[in-house]
């Protein structure tokens, strides 16, 4: 329908188009009403070319390409919002992993042999301070139990107990004598303690150990007299007291 109202509407607008030149050549006064009638065809042409199927065909597929190209862009983004809210899960499951593997991580398993053979070998201070060897001087078995004492000087004593069946150690206690005069005894004591932490888990940092035992269990006060702390760190629990003058530090696993 389309195309044959162009048609017609093409030739009607040769024909008025030649007429009303004639009109107006001979001025017969019927030139305007020829131009009219022309342009009328010419509506019509256009009329003809809006009604054609290629012209609704191209509407259409311009309409759908528009759609598709919309569709395309939307599942792109929701593709790219699932794979990001993938990406941050996986990273949130591996995260919660590493933390319960590190909560679980047996930092206190070792046996009386492998601590007494460590002790000089984890701090270097240790070295040349005369406190770097530990000397086993009893060992008393018990039914689910081992009691293992042993020293270290004169003034630093250690007792530990050991299950008997793993051999692996349950907790180190050390007893030390300050001295009101011997600084240098005192300092090594200190040292002893921070040594005796640093067994307990190897991977800790001088800066850890310090803070373990100064802040954590309190010997960054200048009176140890009243000394009765807990703390715990790394699934390792720390002990100090001061019985009769006696300082003692424990570790054991929490």
């Amino acid at each position: 329908m389309g195309s044959f109202l162009i048609g017609i509407g093409f030739l009607a607008f040769i024909v008025f188009i030649i007429l009303g030149i004639v009109s107006a050549i001979k001025k017969t006064g019927k030139g305007k009403k020829m131009m009219l009638f022309a342009a009328g065809c010419f509506i019509l042409m256009a009329i003809g070319g809006a009604l054609s199927p290629d012209s609704k065909q191209t509407i259409g597929t311009t309409v759908k390409e528009e759609d598709k190209k919309d569709k395309t862009v939307d599942k792109q983004n929701a593709a790219d919002e699932a794979k990001k809210k993938e990406e941050e899960e996986a990273k949130k499951k591996a995260d919660a992993e590493a933390k319960k593997k590190a909560e679980e991580e047996p930092v206190f398993a070792f046996t009386w042999d492998e601590f007494s053979k460590s002790w000089g070998t984890l701090v270097p201070e240790m070295k040349g301070a005369g406190i770097d060897e530990i000397t086993e001087t009893d060992r008393t078995k018990q039914k689910n139990n081992v009691v293992v004492n042993a020293k270290i000087n004169d003034f630093l004593m250690l007792m530990s107990d050991v299950n008997p069946t793993s051999n692996k150690v349950k907790y180190i206690t050390i007893m030390a004598e300050p001295s009101s005069t011997d600084m240098a005894q005192n300092a090594n004591i200190l040292l002893a303690f921070g040594n005796l932490i640093a067994n307990s888990n190897p991977s800790l940092s001088k800066d850890e150990r310090g803070d373990i035992l100064m802040k954590g269990l309190g010997f960054n006060t200048d009176d140890l007299s009243k000394l009765n702390s807990k703390y715990t760190y790394k699934n390792v629990e720390y002990n100090a007291s001061n019985m009769g003058g006696i300082l003692t530090i424990s570790i054991q696993p929490k």
